[in-house]
């Protein structure tokens, strides 16, 4: 099930960067070249981390194309649109859901410990998001006081571990997983919930 959960996880991120392209001004190709930064920087970093080859993209070639017919249409879209706040959460959150457990599941049927496997899933699910900061010019929303990003990452990731250890059927631990994830960050991102930042004042 991990190829259909990173194919949708994909085509969730890279609309998030296309949607950020667009709301920026690119062009076609910066549009292209922001849309697969974010949607493969994170699974890239865990296929490195994990020694994987050939990386999960290369492998499947399939979600370059998806990613650029995307960037394509996404280049016509009216930039206004872009600007609507709401189209920009929701595949960022399911974005991060989604690639959260994929990273998990990836990390477990490599072999490695629950722990290590949490920490990839938290890796490819906010990675591809601090390189798009990071074209932009931002300091990465992961190192500031914004919305919770890497703790949503981190529950969708615990919660896949907790129903793997309990042998629940991958069918229903990684959408269980995932909407755990994305909804707690669309949650933390409406109720502004932040971690708790210590004053050096």
């Amino acid at each position: 099930m991990i190829p259909t959960i990173e194919l949708a996880a994909v085509a969730a991120s890279a609309l998030y960067g296309i949607l950020r392209g667009v709301r920026n001004g690119f062009d076609v190709v910066g549009i292209f070249s922001v849309a697969a930064a974010t949607a493969f920087g994170g699974g890239t970093l865990r296929d490195l981390f994990l020694d994987r080859r050939p990386l999960f993209w290369v492998e499947r070639e399939s979600l370059l194309w998806m990613v650029l017919g995307l960037s394509v249409i996404g280049a016509i879209v009216p930039r206004r649109l872009a600007r609507i706040e709401p189209l920009l959460i929701w595949p960022d959150a399911i974005g991060l859901g989604l690639f959260s457990v994929a990273g998990t599941a990836v990390a477990l049927q490599s072999g490695m410990t629950p722990l290590i496997a949490a920490v990839m899933g938290v890796i490819t699910g906010t990675f591809g998001g601090v390189i798009c900061d990071v074209i932009f010019n931002e300091t990465p929303s992961l190192f500031r006081t914004t919305p919770l990003c890497a703790t949503c990452a981190l529950l969708g990731s615990v919660v896949y571990l907790a129903m793997a250890a309990l042998e629940v059927p991958v069918t229903v631990s990684q959408p269980v997983a995932t909407a755990a994830a994305a909804t707690l960050r669309l949650v933390a991102v409406w109720r502004n919930w932040t971690l708790p930042v210590r004053s050096i004042a």
